[in-house]
């Protein structure tokens, strides 16, 4: 959150973290103002995603998430590996060479239905 309200919305897993970059420095006002305002609705239960406005999911960077979508969730992501190996078995068991449609009913942000096509 204090990332996002300083106008950076991820950090990379080499960076610091944005306590650590902004340790020696002041927000300001506005900067101020913004995380307070985040903090705010986070401290009403909304989900982080939609805070941020984007998240990632499976190996899909930055997926668009708002209200009301279902948020992408890490069990989620299982479902789909599993569905992964499900699909890899079918298609090593296949004689021939068919083309294979999964379904995806009330896709929400999609990240389902992307992360198995992907």
């Amino acid at each position: 959150i204090l990332s996002l309200s300083v106008g950076s919305s991820t950090i990379s897993e080499n960076a610091m973290s944005p306590i650590q970059q902004l340790s020696n420095q002041c927000l300001s006002k506005d900067e101020r103002d913004a995380y307070i305002s985040l903090l705010e609705r986070r401290m009403q239960h909304e989900p982080l995603q939609y805070i941020i406005g984007k998240w990632d999911f499976h190996f899909l960077t930055g997926l668009k998430i708002k209200k009301p979508m279902l948020c992408p969730r890490p069990e989620t992501e299982e479902l789909v590996e599993l569905v992964l190996a499900e699909v890899g078995n079918l298609l090593r068991d296949w004689k021939e060479k068919r083309k294979m449609r999964i379904l995806d009913v009330g896709c929400g942000t999609g990240a389902i239905g992307i992360a198995i096509a992907n």
